[in-house]
C-alpha cells in the first residue's frame, strides 16, 4: 500500500512523480567514519542509553506524544512505527495512550490536510509547465486528494495503529485539575516562563503517565520531541523520557547479536550512505511557513552524522535512521499585501535533518548493502524569522 502522504509528496514536486513512484514510499560536519548512537554521546548520555536499554524488558510500557506523529507527518507506514507496533502486537512492548492525545492527533491531522489541500491547489495553478503525462498524473491526484479525503485516510491509519498495538487508554486522575492549576501558577513544567495556556493537555497526560509510573511496577517510557516533557519526567524516577521513536527501538535491539551484523554493513559502506544522504538532501525542496512568499534553497551541506539508530532488522533487510547535521543557505522572498514591493532575506543556519534507509544486507557478507527505499522530510520548513 503506498501511504496517503506519497500521494501529497508526488503532487507537491511534481517533475518526481516517477522517480518517487519507483521507489513507492515516502513519508511521510566532516568525521572520517560513523559515529554510532551510543558512540556520539558523552559519558553521561552513555550511561544514560545504557540505562534506558537495561529498563526496556518485555512488556515495557511506552507512550508516544503527538510529536511523534507530527514529525513523520501522521505516516504509520514508516519503519518506526511498523517496527513499533509489530513489537506491541507480540507483547515485547505495550502502547499507552489517552483520550486527551489521540483528540490532540485529530485535530493535528485536520490542520495537516487543509495545508496539504491549499499547498495542491499552488501545484495546480502550474501545471501547464509540466510535461503531458505528469500533468495528468497531477490533475488525477488533485481532483481525488481532497482536504477531508486525505483527512480522513490519515485518521483511519492512526486509529488502526492504535488498534493493532492493543493500546491501553490511560484515565487522567480524579484530582488532576487541582494538581496542574497549581503547576501553571507557580509555573512549573510543562508550563515554564511566559504565557503557556496551550500546554494545558500535557499537563492532564502527564498527570495520568505519573499515576500510571506510580501505580505500576516497572519503567514507563515517555516517547515526545517536546522540551517540557522531558522537565515534567524529571526527578520520577520510574518515568523514563526518549526524545523519538527511533532512539526507543535502537535501544531496544541494542543488545541483539544480529544488530551487529548490521552496523558492520553500515560502517563497511559509510561512504556509499554518506553519498545517498546528500543525494537526499539535496532533492529536499525549501518552503516558507507564516506569511505570504517564497523560499529557495541555494545550498544544503550534510555536516555531520550525529546517531545512526537501527530501528528495525530482518534477516536481509534493515531500516536505520540517520539524525543529520546540515548547514543551510536559503533565500526567503516575502510578499505583504500592504507594501508594494517584496522584501528579501538571506537565511545561512545549521539544522538536524533525520533520514531513514530501507536497505538490502547479507549477515556472512558485509560488502552486500543496497538501498531500497528512504523516508525524509517532506521540505525544509522556514518561518518569518527565518
Amino acid at each position: 500500500m503506498i501511504p496517503p502522504v506519497f500521494f501529497l509528496f508526488a503532487a507537491l514536486h511534481p517533475r518526481l512523480i516517477i522517480h518517487l513512484i519507483v521507489r513507492n514510499h515516502i513519508s511521510a560536519i566532516n568525521k572520517p567514519g560513523p559515529v554510532h548512537a551510543a558512540d556520539a554521546k558523552e559519558g553521561n548520555n552513555r550511561a544514560y542509553f545504557d540505562d534506558c536499554c537495561k529498563r526496556l524488558v518485555k512488556g515495557t510500557r511506552v507512550f508516544l506524544d503527538t510529536t511523534e506523529f507530527v514529525s513523520a507527518n501522521f505516516d504509520i507506514h514508516n519503519p518506526a512505527f511498523q517496527e513499533f507496533c509489530r513489537l506491541c502486537e507480540i507483547g515485547e512492548l505495550r502502547l499507552l495512550s489517552t483520550e486527551i492525545t489521540r483528540r490532540e492527533i485529530k485535530a493535528h491531522i485536520d490542520g495537516f490536510a487543509t495545508y496539504a489541500h491549499r499547498l495542491l491547489q499552488e501545484v495546480s495553478k502550474v501545471i501547464h509547465t509540466l510535461p503531458k503525462a505528469e500533468a495528468e498524473a497531477v490533475k488525477t491526484i488533485a481532483h481525488k486528494l481532497k482536504a477531508s479525503v486525505l483527512s480522513d485516510g490519515l485518521l483511519k491509519d492512526s486509529e488502526e495503529f492504535f488498534k493493532k498495538c492493543n493500546a491501553v487508554n490511560l484515565v487522567i486522575p480524579p484530582k488532576a485539575t487541582q494538581h496542574v492549576l497549581n503547576l501553571y501558577f507557580d509555573r512549573k513544567p510543562p508550563f515554564g516562563g511566559g504565557n503557556k495556556k496551550d500546554e494545558f493537555p500535557d499537563a492532564f497526560v502527564l498527570q495520568a503517565l505519573q499515576e500510571s509510573a506510580r501505580r505500576h511496577a516497572g519503567s514507563l517510557f515517555a516517547v515526545s520531541d517536546d522540551g517540557d516533557f522531558k522537565a515534567a519526567c524529571h526527578g520520577q524516577p520510574d518515568l523514563v523520557y526518549v526524545k523519538s521513536l527511533a532512539f526507543l527501538l535502537n535501544c531496544f535491539h541494542a543488545r541483539d547479536a544480529s544488530v551487529k551484523r548490521v552496523r558492520a554493513t553500515i560502517e563497511e559502506n559509510f561512504k556509499l550512505i554518506e553519498e545517498e544522504l546528500k543525494r537526499i538532501l539535496e532533492s529536499l525542496p525549501a518552503e516558507l511557513e507564516g506569511r505570504g512568499g517564497t523560499a529557495q534553497l541555494n545550498t544544503i551541506r550534510l555536516d555531520d552524522i550525529l546517531d545512526i539508530l537501527v530501528v528495525a532488522y530482518g534477516k536481509t533487510t534493515a531500516s536505520a535512521q540517520f539524525v543529520c547535521s546540515v548547514e543551510v543557505d536559503a533565500l526567503l522572498e516575502f510578499i505583504d499585501s500592504a507594501n508594494a514591493y517584496p522584501d528579501f532575506r538571506s537565511v545561512h543556519r545549521m539544522e538536524v535533518v533525520s533520514i531513514t534507509l530501507d536497505f538490502q544486507f547479507d549477515p556472512k557478507d558485509v560488502q552486500v548493502f543496497s538501498v531500497k527505499t528512504y523516508w525524509a522530510p517532506m521540505a525544509l520548513t522556514f518561518g518569518p524569522s527565518g
